[in-house]
């Protein structure tokens, strides 16, 4: 298969790290050390895009059977709030990296979103529909005459429910085929209209 490798610094408090794909698994070293993951024995890749005050970043989680995990992004740190996008060595990387593991762990769960995100927008939408609900109690069940304050509040709730809904249909983490990666989670976007 031969090696490739990419070297990024994901964070101001991480090291410089060489990750490399060779015919054995996928390895990382730095000034700390090094270490790797067989192919094999890697149980799950989640890869998500996340937008920052830095730009817009793609993050790759890979974790192993052990619960090991490494996690490494496009953009790469050179010191503090200075960041540079590697996409161009990231999307390839990754890439060859789903189809090693796809084809050595068929069973490797790969997934794309952000749970965090998910969860949010639960808690966002149980915070709407409860609202919703004690004002209309108030306003219908109590007896409290209904003011435009009030009735505004209510038809904003009504109308950001199906908003919420639309946002966590899309952003729901979900499974992906490591041999068909979506471009988005790992090449470039276009800049826009030509």
């Amino acid at each position: 298969m031969g090696a490739l490798t990419f070297e990024v610094k994901s964070h101001e408090l991480d090291k410089d790290t060489l990750y490399r794909l060779d015919d054995e698994g996928f390895s990382w070293s730095n000034t700390r050390g090094e270490d790797r993951m067989a192919y094999a024995d890697i149980a799950s890749i989640h890869l998500m895009v996340s937008d920052s005050t830095y730009g817009r970043g793609r993050l790759c989680r890979v974790r192993d059977t052990a619960r090991r995990k490494r996690v490494f992004r496009s953009l790469h740190c050179f010191h503090l709030g200075s960041f540079e996008d590697r996409i161009a060595g990231y999307g390839p990387f990754v890439r060859e990296l789903l189809k090693r593991v796809g084809e050595e762990s068929p069973k490797v769960s790969v997934t794309r979103g952000s749970m965090f995100e998910y969860v949010v927008l639960w808690i966002g939408l149980s915070l709407l529909v409860f609202s919703g609900a004690i004002t209309l109690l108030a306003v219908f069940g109590a007896g409290i005459a209904p003011d435009p304050g009030i009735m505004g509040f209510a038809l904003f709730i009504v109308l950001m429910i199906p908003i919420v809904i639309g946002f966590m249909k899309r952003r729901k983490p979900r499974r992906i085929d490591p041999f068909d990666p979506p471009r988005e989670l790992v090449e470039q976007e276009p800049d826009g209209p030509a």
